[in-house]
């Protein structure tokens, strides 16, 4: 079956392996334009009197049904996952229309500006070179993550600003976010310690790795660290030598300090690799190198 039948056969079937408090539930699909202009198809599961539910992409179910697993492997997973995501965040969707409800929620993105021509059509934004600044509401949950909602140009409108004023708000809210710069190796010790591998820490927090990762706490959309000035002006007094910037992903960034024997043409070219080879396509934010300064602000290295 192609995945517009089996997204079919899910929406048929799936009622079959949830509790019964989910009986009287609505369940629908729709395609969800994502960062770097990716269209998935999201299910939802809606229970009655919820005016949220979480978005289950089918689009890699329907890649495991197509190397080979069992159509009732599947739906198990995917009623597991409706279960333990079901949403503790409370949104008042229609508190959003009301810029004071939200205004202290209110968080800029960055995302790849060439990547996203079809989703900045529809998204106020700003250009800082090959980088877009869009805007989400986001909404925290310890227990669940972050959770989103994009500004749109309509709700905008709704709230009667501009995009500058939009733009002074998320960055405003961006410096009381707590932003971490760790070692390169403590970070990746981290990872491990919480991974369910058995890939072993030891030894990685010791190591010299001339590398420091920039995210926020949540390691959500830390990417965006960046555009927080305040922080950027301590970073480059920490690093009086200069730094370099690699977009890691939307999530983090890589800070190499110019001290390092290497180029700017040899770290685009490292970007270049582990973009096309280890990040996901919807995570990836650019294949440049950046240099900051508390003059200039964030410029291409080349």
């Amino acid at each position: 079956m192609n995945i517009e039948e089996f997204a079919a056969y899910v929406i048929e079937h799936i009622i079959n392996y949830l509790p019964p408090e989910y009986a009287e539930s609505e369940i629908s699909t729709k395609s969800v334009l994502k960062n770097n202009d990716m269209r998935l198809l999201g299910l939802n599961i809606s229970l009655p009197g919820k005016n949220v539910c979480p978005t289950i992409y089918l689009n890699q179910p329907y890649q495991c049904l197509c190397e080979g697993v069992p159509l009732d492997t599947i739906l198990k997973d995917i009623a597991d996952v409706r279960k333990r995501n079901e949403t503790e965040i409370g949104i008042d969707v229609h508190s959003i229309s009301d810029l004071d409800s939200c205004r202290d929620k209110i968080l800029p993105h960055l995302i790849n500006r060439d990547l996203n021509e079809e989703l900045l059509k529809d998204r106020p934004h700003r250009l800082i070179e090959d980088l877009a600044v869009t805007y989400h509401i986001t909404y925290r949950n310890e227990r669940l993550g972050d959770a989103s909602i994009a500004v749109t140009n309509s709700l905008l409108d709704t709230w009667g600003i501009n995009e500058e004023m939009l733009y002074s708000i998320a960055l405003n809210n961006l410096s009381a976010q707590k932003s971490d710069l760790l070692p390169l190796g403590k970070m990746i010790a981290g990872m491990l310690k919480e991974s369910d591998n058995d890939c072993s820490s030891e030894g990685f927090e010791d190591m010299n790795f001339p590398m420091f990762v920039l995210t926020n706490d949540s390691k959500f959309n830390g990417a965006n660290a960046i555009l927080n000035k305040t922080l950027m002006k301590k970073i480059c007094k920490k690093f009086t030598e200069g730094f370099y910037i690699l977009p890691s992903s939307i999530h983090e960034v890589i800070l190499v300090p110019k001290i390092v024997k290497t180029t700017a043409k040899e770290l685009k070219e490292l970007v270049k690799d582990v973009n096309s080879t280890s990040v996901e396509q919807e995570c990836i934010l650019s294949d440049n190198v950046y240099t900051y300064s508390s003059e200039l602000g964030l410029k291409l290295a080349v």
